[in-house]
């Protein structure tokens, strides 16, 4: 396999020299290249600004030779060259180079006011042309040793539909511990299963049907275990994009939503750059620098939450730890190598008291552990438009229980891809391996004299279709303006999946059109089929891998929204959204499969595959973070339905009708703030299936749980150092004390005499957090 990719890659580099416009080979000195726009953030405009005609702005700039950028001319008003002056000093550009080395350059560039695809038409011809490679540097124009380029801007929009946020907008969240990913369930289309609890569901898509993606690797967990962070550090993490609906075709094999998340950006200057914090839960820490003329990014977290625990639930003792390392290093003027490497480690351990034993029977402990390690190389070329690379992944992950249950699985994942960027036309394609080994091991008591012994799991029916899943795919993703104000983007990847003897595909598309009707207003439509193996239903580490059964589920996923830029910072966005579920792997039903009375049982008749689906509309209102007042509003408003069971009409437990967040922070001055998050979720449908004592037919019986509501409250104080910046914040989780509730209560095996059934509450989850964050 490393010969093969190898071979492709030198096949691929021979190929792309080939086709570069053969000329005299120049002089040494002779040999410059234009800088490159690697990354440039949208610039949003308030409704009253004029807007340029056409939205571009004509702008010079000087792009240093350390890859920042300034603007030294604008063609369009005061209020938008600030605006525009402020993403240039944000964005992200690869120097030009004369004999390898980075010089200054000045570019002639078509900035565009919106986030829309740049203008197909090429520049107007001037002295300024970029020179082919290998043909003389233009004339410097202002500075002694700065080559003059004219060049045109491309920035990849993100599609309308998918929300973007950015770092600083989540990390200092009240509720989110300073962590990102924690926001993300705050977010509309999200639903919490369990306040406290890091798995959701989207769309009504189960929890194992979200997939997490950091710097372009699938992460089999996003949290730790509890109220535990994310296992990624939050300086190793650039935006974070949530697509709760018709992602992109790269990210496929789910039926709910995807989590992306960037890596970190490049440092601002070659100084080394990083952030210490020592919190009650944990210590974490992460250094950038550079090292051996590449950047170097690590970071790492120690958590002991265990000693707060014992106060609250000293019968739980929980640990954790993760890593994370990105190394980049370039190999010329084009090629780069890429190495990311992460990794998490979760320990919980609980004790319980056993009714009527005494001595050492009198407790009875029990241990999870969770881990996963993941390794990536890349190699990757990168031209003005064009972009190829390939990888090859190595991971290891396992999840036990105590010494009787235990999966893991070895994956090796090779993948390649190519980008090009024509301006108005934008491809991308790619294919992508997953060969995964390993197993799962089950220990049962079988007697006093043989002890514990593995047992076989052809003779466990739970386990009994656990075989290594092995996987292949190709994608293509065509993006494309056919006027100005319309962008379609399209999409299709084709899904091989191989479980033991048992081979299974699928061909999935995808389409997404945007209509940008005017300079604040956008609306779009889109549509999609995706597919997934059947998993369990929580995405555990080894879990991911293990198929527990044939048949693919399919999700039919349409939306319809509009995204609208408001005054006084404001931004809304809405979406109205229908998705269809077939052959959906149901978790509900993998519990009650029998009722009795005191004289006869039946058995349920259970069918863990069926069809449902969802529907309901979002709305996400937010105001710019940099404001002293921001903040978001979230709502969600949804139904849930599935076909009947057996005969009998059955509610999903995730038929969660309203779902409400307001988050605010108030930069008070002087350094302080504070900042509030208030959570309201609408009660969901919870019931049993029983014997209707008259006729001893089956029957069932449901009822909606009340409401349930959560405040969390933050306040902090941050100051400038000769060295840094400092920040001390002081965190409460559910400063009400909430109790949520989490099931009924009904006596007996018959439906409730009179009335509902009572409601049980869960313990209120209340968690106080006091951290010192160094920043330098």
């Amino acid at each position: 396999m490393q010969r093969w990719l190898a071979a492709a890659w030198v096949l691929s580099v021979v190929g792309t020299a080939r086709a570069q416009p053969s000329e005299p080979e120049p002089a040494p000195a002779a040999v410059v290249t234009p800088p490159r726009v690697v990354a440039l953030p949208e610039v949003e405009l308030p409704p009253d600004a004029e807007v340029p005609e056409g939205g571009a702005v004509e702008l010079r700039l000087l792009v240093r030779a350390d890859g920042t950028a300034a603007v030294e001319e604008c063609s369009a008003t005061d209020e938008v060259c600030a605006r525009v002056r402020a993403a240039v000093e944000a964005g992200r550009f690869e120097p030009a180079t004369r004999d390898g080395a980075p010089v200054p350059a000045q570019i002639a560039m078509r900035f565009r006011v919106r986030a829309l695809a740049p203008e197909p038409e090429e520049p107007p011809a001037s002295s300024e042309t970029t020179p082919e490679e290998g043909a003389p540097a233009a004339a410097p124009e202002v500075l002694e040793d700065t080559v003059g380029f004219r060049t045109t801007a491309t920035v990849e929009p993100v599609p309308r539909g998918a929300m973007r946020l950015e770092l600083e907008e989540l990390r200092d969240m009240p509720g989110a511990f300073g962590d990102p990913f924690r926001a993300i369930e705050a977010l509309p289309g999200v639903t919490p299963i369990f306040s406290g609890l890091p798995y959701f569901y989207v769309r009504g898509a189960p929890p194992s049907g979200t997939l997490y993606v950091y710097d372009d690797i699938p992460l089999p967990a996003l949290y730790h275990l509890g109220l535990g962070p994310a296992v990624v550090h939050a300086r190793m993490i650039g935006p974070l994009r949530l697509h709760t609906g018709v992602p992109p075709a790269r990210f496929g094999r789910f039926t709910g939503g995807v989590i992306e998340a960037e890596g970190p950006a490049p440092p601002e200057d070659d100084d080394p750059h990083g952030e210490v914090e020592l919190r009650l839960l944990d210590l974490t820490s992460m250094v950038q620098a550079e090292v051996g003329g590449g950047r170097l990014a690590v970071a790492g977290r120690y958590g002991y939450p265990g000693l707060l625990l014992s106060i609250f639930s000293p019968e739980v003792d929980l640990a954790y730890w993760d890593y994370q390392l990105r190394f980049e290093h370039p190999l010329g003027r084009r090629d780069s190598v890429e190495i990311v490497w992460l990794g998490s480690y979760d320990a919980l351990t609980t004790t319980n008291e056993v009714d009527g034993a005494v001595g050492e029977d009198a407790t009875e402990t029990s241990a999870l552990t969770i881990q996963f390690h993941r390794f990536e190389a890349r190699l990757v070329r990168r031209l003005r438009r064009f972009e190829l690379g390939t990888a090859l992944r190595v991971g290891w992950e396992e999840s036990s229980l105590d010494e009787e249950i235990a999966l893991e699985a070895f994956t090796l994942g090779p993948r390649m891809w190519m980008a090009l960027d024509e301006g108005a036309f934008r491809l991308r394609v790619g294919l992508e391996m997953i060969g995964a080994a390993g197993g799962m091991r089950f220990v049962q008591e079988t007697s006093e004299d043989d002890g514990d012994a593995p047992q076989d799991p052809a003779r466990n029916e739970v386990y009994a279709s656990v075989a290594a899943r092995n996987m292949a795919a190709v994608y293509a993703e065509l993006a494309f303006d056919p006027i100005d104000a319309l962008t379609i983007d399209l999409g299709l990847r084709g899904d091989v999946w191989v479980t033991g003897s048992a081979v299974e595909a699928s061909l999935d598309p995808r389409a997404r059109a945007t209509w940008h009707a005017t300079g604040a207003l956008d609306l779009h439509a889109a549509v999609g089929v995706t597919r997934q193996p059947a998993v369990f239903f929580i995405p555990l580490p080894g879990l991911a891998e293990v198929a527990v059964d044939h048949g693919l589920q399919t999700a039919t996923q349409g939306e319809v929204g509009a995204s609208a830029r408001l005054p006084l910072g404001l931004e809304a966005e809405g979406q109205l959204f229908v998705h269809h579920y077939q052959n959906l792997l149901f978790p509900d039903l993998f519990v009650n499969d029998e009722t009795c009375t005191p004289t006869v049982c039946v058995e349920v008749p259970v069918n863990p595959r069926v069809d449902g689906m969802s529907y309901g509309a979002e709305l996400f209102l937010r105001r710019d973070p940099s404001e002293r007042l921001a903040g978001f509003v979230s709502y969600t408003l949804a139904w849930a339905e599935t076909e009947d069971v057996g005969d009998i009409d059955y509610s999903p437990s995730y038929d969660v009708r309203h779902v409400l967040n307001v988050a605010g922070r108030w930069d008070i001055g002087g350094g302080f703030s504070a900042g509030l998050r208030f959570h309201l979720r609408s009660g969901k449908p919870m019931g049993r299936f029983y014997l209707d004592d008259a006729d001893f037919v089956l029957r069932r019986y449901e009822q909606r749980l009340p409401a349930f509501h959560r405040l969390d409250a933050q306040v902090a104080y941050g100051w400038e150092t000769s060295w840094g910046r400092m920040r001390l914040a002081l965190e409460w989780f559910n400063v009400t004390f909430s109790e949520e509730p989490v099931d009924i209560r009904c006596v007996g095996d018959m439906a409730p005499s009179s009335g509902e059934c009572p409601v049980q509450y869960a313990p209120a989850i209340v968690v106080p957090n006091l951290g010192l964050r160094a920043v330098f």
